[in-house]
């Protein structure tokens, strides 16, 4: 019988997990030399303490941090428009 290949390859992400590394998002971006951010979520999650974390963290490192939180569930290439033209 023959042996079937069993291993395999699997990149992921960089995942940061634990307290307080929501205000570490500041110095992650500098590191990769950001400018401008834009913060992508939904309405109810915007009203969420760890977004103005977040934007304020971004902010203390000089960064432009902007806000857009008219994503939805299931999103339409007009939403995915809306986006874009946001960003610009």
């Amino acid at each position: 019988m023959p042996q079937l290949e069993t291993a395999f390859t699997m990149d992921t992400s960089s995942i940061k997990y634990g307290p307080g590394v929501t205000r570490e998002i500041g110095s992650d971006m500098a590191n990769l030399v950001c400018k401008r951010v834009m913060v992508v979520t939904d309405p109810r999650v915007a009203k969420l303490e760890p977004v103005a974390v977040v934007l304020e963290a971004l902010r203390a490192e000089g960064m432009d941090a902007v806000l857009y939180d008219q994503t939805r569930v299931e999103p339409t290439d007009q939403s995915f428009k809306q986006a874009i033209d946001f960003a610009k």
